[in-house]
Protein backbone atom coordinates (compact mmCIF):
# COMPACT_ATOMS: atom_id res chain seq x y z
CA UNK A 1 0.00 0.00 0.00
CA UNK A 2 2.95 2.44 0.74
CA UNK A 3 4.10 1.41 -2.98
CA UNK A 4 4.19 4.80 -4.84
CA UNK A 5 3.53 2.93 -7.71
CA UNK A 6 0.67 1.28 -6.13
CA UNK A 7 -0.99 4.01 -5.21
CA UNK A 8 -0.43 5.88 -8.76
CA UNK A 9 -1.61 3.33 -10.35
CA UNK A 10 -5.02 2.49 -8.62
CA UNK A 11 -5.57 6.47 -8.65
CA UNK A 12 -4.85 6.48 -12.31
CA UNK A 13 -7.61 3.51 -12.69
CA UNK A 14 -9.87 5.19 -10.48
CA UNK A 15 -9.53 8.60 -12.73
CA UNK A 16 -10.15 5.94 -16.52
CA UNK A 17 -12.88 4.37 -14.60
CA UNK A 18 -14.63 7.81 -13.92
CA UNK A 19 -13.70 8.82 -17.59
CA UNK A 20 -15.06 6.45 -19.01
CA UNK A 21 -18.43 6.26 -17.31
CA UNK A 22 -18.83 9.52 -18.06
CA UNK A 23 -18.96 9.58 -21.81
CA UNK A 24 -22.04 9.50 -22.97
CA UNK A 25 -21.93 13.04 -20.33
CA UNK A 26 -18.21 14.35 -21.84
CA UNK A 27 -20.36 13.41 -25.12
CA UNK A 28 -23.20 16.11 -24.61
CA UNK A 29 -20.74 18.69 -23.04
CA UNK A 30 -18.71 18.48 -26.55
CA UNK A 31 -21.55 18.63 -28.93
CA UNK A 32 -23.33 21.98 -26.49
CA UNK A 33 -21.69 24.41 -29.09
CA UNK A 34 -23.39 27.09 -26.98
CA UNK A 35 -22.26 25.98 -23.62
CA UNK A 36 -25.65 26.35 -22.21
CA UNK A 37 -27.17 24.18 -19.79
CA UNK A 38 -29.68 22.38 -22.08
CA UNK A 39 -31.28 18.99 -21.88
CA UNK A 40 -30.18 15.87 -24.08
CA UNK A 41 -33.70 15.96 -25.30
CA UNK A 42 -32.75 19.36 -26.50
CA UNK A 43 -30.11 18.71 -28.19
CA UNK A 44 -31.55 16.03 -29.92
CA UNK A 45 -34.65 18.20 -31.85
CA UNK A 46 -32.07 20.03 -33.20
CA UNK A 47 -31.71 19.84 -37.22
CA UNK A 48 -34.32 16.66 -37.80
CA UNK A 49 -36.68 17.09 -40.96
CA UNK A 50 -38.72 14.39 -41.83
CA UNK A 51 -41.24 14.65 -45.00
CA UNK A 52 -43.94 13.68 -46.30
CA UNK A 53 -44.58 13.07 -50.51
CA UNK A 54 -48.23 12.27 -51.03
CA UNK A 55 -48.90 10.06 -53.94
CA UNK A 56 -51.45 8.40 -53.01
CA UNK A 57 -55.41 8.79 -51.86
CA UNK A 58 -54.13 8.77 -48.41
CA UNK A 59 -55.60 12.28 -46.28
CA UNK A 60 -52.29 13.70 -46.14
CA UNK A 61 -53.10 16.04 -43.52
CA UNK A 62 -54.16 13.35 -41.03
CA UNK A 63 -51.36 11.27 -41.54
CA UNK A 64 -49.20 14.76 -41.22
CA UNK A 65 -51.01 14.80 -38.05
CA UNK A 66 -50.24 11.62 -36.67
CA UNK A 67 -46.41 11.53 -37.42
CA UNK A 68 -45.85 14.97 -35.76
CA UNK A 69 -47.39 12.71 -32.52
CA UNK A 70 -45.19 10.08 -32.94
CA UNK A 71 -41.47 11.99 -34.06
CA UNK A 72 -41.41 14.88 -31.65
CA UNK A 73 -37.92 15.45 -31.97
CA UNK A 74 -38.85 15.59 -35.83
CA UNK A 75 -40.24 18.70 -37.51
CA UNK A 76 -42.33 16.99 -40.03
CA UNK A 77 -43.29 18.87 -43.05
CA UNK A 78 -45.39 17.99 -46.55
CA UNK A 79 -43.30 18.12 -49.77
CA UNK A 80 -44.17 18.13 -53.59
CA UNK A 81 -40.95 17.13 -54.84
CA UNK A 82 -40.10 13.83 -57.12
CA UNK A 83 -38.59 10.82 -55.91
CA UNK A 84 -35.02 11.94 -57.41
CA UNK A 85 -35.56 15.20 -55.70
CA UNK A 86 -36.24 13.34 -52.56
CA UNK A 87 -33.31 11.00 -52.77
CA UNK A 88 -31.46 14.27 -53.13
CA UNK A 89 -32.52 16.26 -50.29
CA UNK A 90 -31.45 13.28 -47.68
CA UNK A 91 -28.40 12.88 -49.08
CA UNK A 92 -27.23 16.62 -48.82
CA UNK A 93 -28.25 16.18 -45.39
CA UNK A 94 -31.60 18.78 -45.41
CA UNK A 95 -33.55 15.57 -44.24
CA UNK A 96 -33.27 12.79 -42.22
CA UNK A 97 -35.84 10.58 -43.90
CA UNK A 98 -38.35 11.46 -46.46
CA UNK A 99 -41.85 9.48 -46.69
CA UNK A 100 -43.61 8.73 -49.94
CA UNK A 101 -46.82 7.59 -50.32
CA UNK A 102 -46.59 5.70 -53.53
CA UNK A 103 -50.52 4.31 -53.58
CA UNK A 104 -53.10 2.95 -50.65
CA UNK A 105 -50.93 -0.11 -50.32
CA UNK A 106 -47.43 0.75 -51.10
CA UNK A 107 -45.05 3.25 -49.44
CA UNK A 108 -40.80 4.48 -49.79
CA UNK A 109 -39.16 5.42 -47.07
CA UNK A 110 -35.98 7.65 -47.87
CA UNK A 111 -33.24 7.50 -45.04
CA UNK A 112 -29.86 8.82 -44.34
CA UNK A 113 -28.12 7.05 -41.41
CA UNK A 114 -29.96 5.16 -39.37
CA UNK A 115 -28.83 4.90 -35.91
CA UNK A 116 -28.31 1.73 -33.75
CA UNK A 117 -31.12 3.12 -31.74
CA UNK A 118 -33.24 4.57 -34.51
CA UNK A 119 -37.29 4.23 -34.68
CA UNK A 120 -38.42 5.81 -37.42
CA UNK A 121 -38.73 2.80 -39.88
CA UNK A 122 -40.61 1.17 -37.08
CA UNK A 123 -42.97 4.17 -36.10
CA UNK A 124 -43.58 4.89 -40.17
CA UNK A 125 -44.12 1.15 -40.53
CA UNK A 126 -46.53 1.00 -37.40
CA UNK A 127 -48.51 4.08 -38.28
CA UNK A 128 -49.01 3.23 -41.96
CA UNK A 129 -49.88 -0.46 -41.22
CA UNK A 130 -52.97 1.04 -39.38
CA UNK A 131 -54.24 3.39 -42.16
CA UNK A 132 -53.27 0.85 -44.57
CA UNK A 133 -55.72 -1.69 -42.53
CA UNK A 134 -58.62 1.05 -42.02
CA UNK A 135 -58.56 1.99 -45.74
CA UNK A 136 -59.15 -1.64 -46.56
CA UNK A 137 -61.80 -1.63 -43.79
CA UNK A 138 -63.58 1.72 -44.85
CA UNK A 139 -63.44 0.81 -48.43
CA UNK A 140 -64.90 -2.31 -48.10
CA UNK A 141 -66.99 -2.57 -44.83
CA UNK A 142 -66.08 -5.45 -44.24
CA UNK A 143 -66.91 -7.68 -41.04
CA UNK A 144 -66.39 -10.48 -38.98
CA UNK A 145 -63.96 -13.07 -40.58
CA UNK A 146 -63.20 -11.07 -43.69
CA UNK A 147 -62.36 -7.73 -41.45
CA UNK A 148 -60.06 -9.96 -38.96
CA UNK A 149 -58.23 -10.85 -41.70
CA UNK A 150 -57.93 -7.84 -43.43
CA UNK A 151 -56.15 -6.42 -39.67
CA UNK A 152 -53.37 -8.90 -40.50
CA UNK A 153 -52.55 -7.63 -43.77
CA UNK A 154 -49.27 -5.45 -44.56
CA UNK A 155 -48.51 -3.16 -46.39
CA UNK A 156 -45.56 -3.22 -49.33
CA UNK A 157 -42.59 -1.60 -47.95
CA UNK A 158 -39.50 0.05 -49.22
CA UNK A 159 -36.34 1.60 -47.95
CA UNK A 160 -33.54 4.06 -49.91
CA UNK A 161 -31.04 4.20 -47.62
CA UNK A 162 -28.51 7.29 -48.57
CA UNK A 163 -26.54 6.64 -45.95
CA UNK A 164 -25.13 4.03 -43.45
CA UNK A 165 -27.28 1.73 -41.77
CA UNK A 166 -25.17 1.29 -38.61
CA UNK A 167 -27.25 -1.78 -37.55
CA UNK A 168 -26.12 -3.78 -40.34
CA UNK A 169 -22.38 -2.58 -40.05
CA UNK A 170 -22.35 -3.03 -36.63
CA UNK A 171 -21.42 -6.58 -36.17
CA UNK A 172 -18.46 -6.78 -38.64
CA UNK A 173 -17.18 -3.08 -37.48
CA UNK A 174 -17.43 -5.31 -33.37
CA UNK A 175 -15.74 -8.14 -34.81
CA UNK A 176 -12.72 -6.10 -36.80
CA UNK A 177 -12.29 -3.77 -33.46
CA UNK A 178 -11.80 -6.22 -31.39
CA UNK A 179 -9.99 -8.25 -33.39
CA UNK A 180 -7.74 -5.51 -33.38
CA UNK A 181 -7.64 -4.81 -29.66
CA UNK A 182 -6.86 -8.14 -29.10
CA UNK A 183 -3.52 -8.39 -31.60
CA UNK A 184 -2.34 -5.27 -29.72
CA UNK A 185 -2.74 -6.51 -26.02
CA UNK A 186 -1.25 -9.97 -27.09
CA UNK A 187 1.21 -9.41 -29.24
CA UNK A 188 1.90 -5.85 -28.09
CA UNK A 189 3.29 -7.35 -25.11
CA UNK A 190 5.07 -10.42 -26.84
CA UNK A 191 7.15 -7.67 -28.19
CA UNK A 192 8.26 -6.00 -24.96
CA UNK A 193 8.54 -9.32 -23.52
CA UNK A 194 10.65 -11.13 -25.88
CA UNK A 195 13.26 -7.68 -25.56
CA UNK A 196 13.15 -7.87 -21.70
CA UNK A 197 13.74 -11.34 -21.98
CA UNK A 198 16.82 -10.89 -24.26
CA UNK A 199 18.80 -7.92 -21.51
CA UNK A 200 18.13 -10.35 -18.94
CA UNK A 201 19.77 -13.15 -20.26
CA UNK A 202 22.72 -10.91 -21.31
CA UNK A 203 22.70 -11.67 -24.91
CA UNK A 204 22.14 -8.03 -25.94
CA UNK A 205 25.53 -7.74 -24.77
CA UNK A 206 26.81 -10.19 -27.55
CA UNK A 207 24.21 -8.50 -29.89
CA UNK A 208 24.50 -5.25 -29.39
CA UNK A 209 28.21 -5.38 -30.71
CA UNK A 210 27.81 -6.77 -34.22
CA UNK A 211 24.17 -5.72 -34.95
CA UNK A 212 22.73 -2.00 -35.00
CA UNK A 213 20.28 -1.31 -32.05
CA UNK A 214 17.80 0.15 -34.67
CA UNK A 215 18.09 -2.52 -36.56
CA UNK A 216 17.79 -5.12 -33.82
CA UNK A 217 14.30 -3.38 -32.75
CA UNK A 218 13.02 -2.81 -36.14
CA UNK A 219 13.72 -6.64 -36.79
CA UNK A 220 11.86 -7.70 -33.86
CA UNK A 221 8.56 -5.55 -34.19
CA UNK A 222 8.97 -7.01 -37.73
CA UNK A 223 9.04 -10.27 -36.53
CA UNK A 224 6.92 -10.59 -34.02
CA UNK A 225 4.27 -8.28 -36.31
CA UNK A 226 4.84 -10.82 -39.22
CA UNK A 227 3.78 -13.91 -37.10
CA UNK A 228 1.29 -11.99 -35.64
CA UNK A 229 -0.29 -11.38 -39.07
CA UNK A 230 0.12 -14.71 -39.92
CA UNK A 231 -1.62 -16.72 -37.10
CA UNK A 232 -4.34 -13.93 -37.39
CA UNK A 233 -4.63 -14.51 -40.98
CA UNK A 234 -4.99 -18.58 -40.49
CA UNK A 235 -7.55 -17.84 -37.50
CA UNK A 236 -9.72 -15.34 -39.64
CA UNK A 237 -9.45 -17.30 -42.49
CA UNK A 238 -10.60 -20.59 -41.33
CA UNK A 239 -13.51 -18.79 -39.81
CA UNK A 240 -14.37 -17.35 -43.25
CA UNK A 241 -13.64 -20.83 -44.33
CA UNK A 242 -15.57 -22.47 -42.46
CA UNK A 243 -18.35 -20.07 -42.54
CA UNK A 244 -18.83 -20.85 -46.29
CA UNK A 245 -18.44 -24.21 -46.57
CA UNK A 246 -21.44 -24.16 -43.36
CA UNK A 247 -23.38 -21.26 -44.78
CA UNK A 248 -26.85 -23.25 -45.37
CA UNK A 249 -27.09 -24.71 -41.28
CA UNK A 250 -26.37 -21.35 -40.09
CA UNK A 251 -30.11 -20.53 -41.54
CA UNK A 252 -31.43 -17.72 -41.04
CA UNK A 253 -28.65 -16.20 -38.33
CA UNK A 254 -28.26 -12.35 -39.19
CA UNK A 255 -25.45 -11.93 -36.54
CA UNK A 256 -23.45 -14.05 -38.27
CA UNK A 257 -24.08 -13.48 -41.61
CA UNK A 258 -23.54 -9.76 -41.11
CA UNK A 259 -19.90 -10.17 -39.42
CA UNK A 260 -19.26 -11.71 -42.83
CA UNK A 261 -20.68 -9.58 -44.90
CA UNK A 262 -17.93 -6.94 -44.91
CA UNK A 263 -17.58 -4.49 -47.90
CA UNK A 264 -14.38 -5.13 -50.11
CA UNK A 265 -13.22 -1.30 -49.70
CA UNK A 266 -13.85 -1.74 -45.99
CA UNK A 267 -11.74 -4.90 -45.95
CA UNK A 268 -8.47 -2.51 -47.46
CA UNK A 269 -9.24 0.27 -45.14
CA UNK A 270 -9.46 -2.18 -42.24
CA UNK A 271 -6.34 -3.81 -42.95
CA UNK A 272 -4.40 -0.47 -42.94
CA UNK A 273 -5.54 0.93 -40.12
CA UNK A 274 -4.74 -2.74 -38.55
CA UNK A 275 -1.21 -2.24 -39.34
CA UNK A 276 -0.74 1.11 -38.58
CA UNK A 277 -2.11 0.37 -35.37
CA UNK A 278 -0.53 -2.40 -34.49
CA UNK A 279 2.93 -0.89 -35.28
CA UNK A 280 2.22 2.15 -33.29
CA UNK A 281 1.71 0.01 -30.33
CA UNK A 282 4.37 -2.36 -31.18
CA UNK A 283 7.17 0.09 -31.28
CA UNK A 284 6.10 1.74 -27.93
CA UNK A 285 5.94 -1.56 -25.80
CA UNK A 286 9.33 -2.72 -28.23
CA UNK A 287 10.74 0.82 -26.12
CA UNK A 288 9.05 0.05 -22.98
CA UNK A 289 10.76 -3.55 -23.29
CA UNK A 290 14.41 -1.97 -23.40
CA UNK A 291 13.98 -0.17 -20.35
CA UNK A 292 13.03 -2.84 -17.82
CA UNK A 293 15.70 -5.63 -16.53
CA UNK A 294 13.46 -8.32 -15.99
CA UNK A 295 10.58 -9.73 -17.78
CA UNK A 296 8.28 -9.25 -14.59
CA UNK A 297 8.67 -5.98 -14.98
CA UNK A 298 6.58 -5.47 -18.31
CA UNK A 299 3.24 -5.34 -17.22
CA UNK A 300 3.27 -2.89 -14.69
CA UNK A 301 5.84 -0.85 -16.72
CA UNK A 302 3.75 -1.18 -19.81
CA UNK A 303 -0.14 -0.35 -18.27
CA UNK A 304 -0.09 3.28 -18.60
CA UNK A 305 0.06 2.47 -22.63
CA UNK A 306 -2.61 -0.25 -22.29
CA UNK A 307 -4.83 1.79 -20.71
CA UNK A 308 -4.68 4.07 -23.44
CA UNK A 309 -5.51 1.28 -25.83
CA UNK A 310 -8.26 0.22 -23.22
CA UNK A 311 -9.76 3.81 -23.30
CA UNK A 312 -9.71 4.05 -27.06
CA UNK A 313 -11.48 0.16 -27.41
CA UNK A 314 -14.19 1.74 -24.56
CA UNK A 315 -14.97 5.19 -25.97
CA UNK A 316 -15.11 3.22 -29.40
CA UNK A 317 -17.73 0.69 -27.97
CA UNK A 318 -19.85 3.25 -26.27
CA UNK A 319 -20.21 5.21 -29.17
CA UNK A 320 -21.13 2.41 -31.68
CA UNK A 321 -23.67 0.86 -28.99
CA UNK A 322 -25.11 4.48 -28.54
CA UNK A 323 -25.24 4.95 -32.14
CA UNK A 324 -23.43 8.37 -31.97
CA UNK A 325 -21.07 7.96 -34.27
CA UNK A 326 -21.00 11.65 -35.40
CA UNK A 327 -20.33 12.48 -31.94
CA UNK A 328 -17.09 15.51 -31.43
CA UNK A 329 -15.57 12.79 -28.66
CA UNK A 330 -15.75 10.14 -31.50
CA UNK A 331 -13.97 12.74 -34.16
CA UNK A 332 -11.69 13.72 -31.75
CA UNK A 333 -10.27 9.92 -31.42
CA UNK A 334 -10.10 9.59 -35.03
CA UNK A 335 -7.67 11.87 -35.33
CA UNK A 336 -5.33 11.23 -31.91
CA UNK A 337 -2.73 8.83 -32.34
CA UNK A 338 -3.50 6.33 -30.08
CA UNK A 339 -7.11 6.44 -30.44
CA UNK A 340 -7.16 7.01 -33.93
CA UNK A 341 -7.21 3.01 -35.06
CA UNK A 342 -10.01 2.23 -33.54
CA UNK A 343 -12.13 5.26 -33.55
CA UNK A 344 -11.58 5.89 -37.15
CA UNK A 345 -12.10 2.09 -38.02
CA UNK A 346 -15.73 2.29 -36.30
CA UNK A 347 -16.14 5.82 -37.61
CA UNK A 348 -15.36 4.63 -41.91
CA UNK A 349 -17.66 1.39 -41.13
CA UNK A 350 -20.72 2.87 -39.62
CA UNK A 351 -20.90 6.60 -40.90
CA UNK A 352 -20.50 8.14 -44.09
CA UNK A 353 -17.56 9.98 -43.45
CA UNK A 354 -16.17 11.82 -46.07
CA UNK A 355 -13.12 10.68 -48.02
CA UNK A 356 -10.53 13.94 -47.17
CA UNK A 357 -11.46 13.32 -43.30
CA UNK A 358 -10.42 9.69 -43.92
CA UNK A 359 -7.23 10.51 -46.05
CA UNK A 360 -6.27 13.40 -43.13
CA UNK A 361 -7.11 10.88 -40.96
CA UNK A 362 -5.24 8.02 -41.94
CA UNK A 363 -2.23 10.25 -43.04
CA UNK A 364 -1.64 11.57 -39.68
CA UNK A 365 -1.88 7.83 -38.15
CA UNK A 366 1.27 6.78 -40.62
CA UNK A 367 3.21 10.17 -39.87
CA UNK A 368 2.68 9.04 -36.02
CA UNK A 369 3.52 5.59 -36.76
CA UNK A 370 7.25 6.11 -38.55
CA UNK A 371 7.58 9.20 -35.70
CA UNK A 372 7.07 6.65 -32.76
CA UNK A 373 9.16 4.09 -35.02
CA UNK A 374 12.04 6.27 -34.56
CA UNK A 375 11.83 7.27 -31.12
CA UNK A 376 11.35 4.14 -29.87
CA UNK A 377 14.40 2.96 -31.77
CA UNK A 378 16.16 5.80 -30.08
CA UNK A 379 14.84 4.70 -26.50
CA UNK A 380 15.64 1.22 -27.72
CA UNK A 381 18.84 2.06 -28.68
CA UNK A 382 19.96 4.37 -24.47
CA UNK A 383 17.58 1.28 -23.04
CA UNK A 384 19.21 -1.96 -24.02
CA UNK A 385 21.86 -1.82 -21.68
CA UNK A 386 20.52 0.09 -19.04
CA UNK A 387 20.33 -2.38 -16.06
CA UNK A 388 18.59 -2.07 -12.70
CA UNK A 389 15.36 0.12 -11.61
CA UNK A 390 13.61 1.28 -15.31
CA UNK A 391 14.44 4.83 -15.70
CA UNK A 392 11.02 7.38 -14.83
CA UNK A 393 9.58 9.89 -17.60
CA UNK A 394 12.21 12.33 -16.25
CA UNK A 395 14.98 10.75 -16.88
CA UNK A 396 14.18 9.31 -20.28
CA UNK A 397 13.39 12.48 -21.47
CA UNK A 398 16.94 13.98 -19.92
CA UNK A 399 18.27 10.83 -21.60
CA UNK A 400 16.53 12.10 -25.08
CA UNK A 401 17.97 15.06 -24.66
CA UNK A 402 21.59 14.04 -23.91
CA UNK A 403 22.01 11.61 -27.07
Amino acid sequence: LNSKAFVILTLLVVVVTGVLMSVPRIQEALDNRDGGSENPSDIETRSKYFGLINQSNYDIESIHEKFTAALPTYEVSILNQTQQEAESLVEQHEYEYILILDSQSHYTLIAGSIGMQDQVPYIVSNIMVVEFRTFLLTEQGLEGEQASNILYSNMQTSIIEMGKNQRNAFFYTYAMVFLLYFAVILYGQMVAASVASEKSSRAMEVLITTVSPVKMMFGKVLGTGTAALTQLSLIVGSGVLFYNLNTEYWGSNDVIRSIFDIPPKLMVISFILFMLGFFLYAFIYAAIGSLVSRVEDVNSNSLPITFFWIAAFMITMISMTSGRMDSTLIKVSSYFPLTAPMALLARVSMTDMPAFEIIIAMSLLFLSTIGVGYLAATIYRMGVLLYGNPPKLRGIIKLLRNR
